[in-house]
């Protein structure tokens, strides 16, 4: 019985930390004005790391990295690179803009 309920616990630890180090971004995040979700500007991250930024007349595309609470954008063909906090709230994301300002995303269904 002892054996039965160590095998237990192990299989529970583990199964934890491998869910913990799942990136919690992966998806499509569409901008969400207050009253409606914008389709033609999102976040999209991938598993593998890269992403893009759709916008009105655009597109970047980014690899990213995420560590404590922040994500950091380092554009494709370009020298520069953008930090934000972030959390995520069921099917919300909210990232704080450089202007301290909450900017809310919801995920694609």
């Amino acid at each position: 019985m002892k054996k039965v309920l160590i095998s237990i616990i192990c299989i529970c630890s583990l199964l934890m930390l491998t869910a913990c180090g799942k990136n919690n971004l992966e998806g499509t995040w569409y901008y969400f004005d207050g009253s409606a979700i914008r389709n033609n500007m999102y976040y999209k991250f991938n598993d593998d790391k890269t992403g893009e930024y759709v916008f009105i007349g655009g597109k970047n595309s980014f690899i990213y990295e995420t560590k404590d609470g922040k994500v950091t954008l380092n554009y494709i063909g370009g020298n520069n690179s953008s930090e934000y906090e972030y959390k995520i709230e069921n099917d919300t994301l909210t990232i704080k803009d450089s202007l301290g300002s909450d900017i809310v995303y919801k995920k694609s269904k």
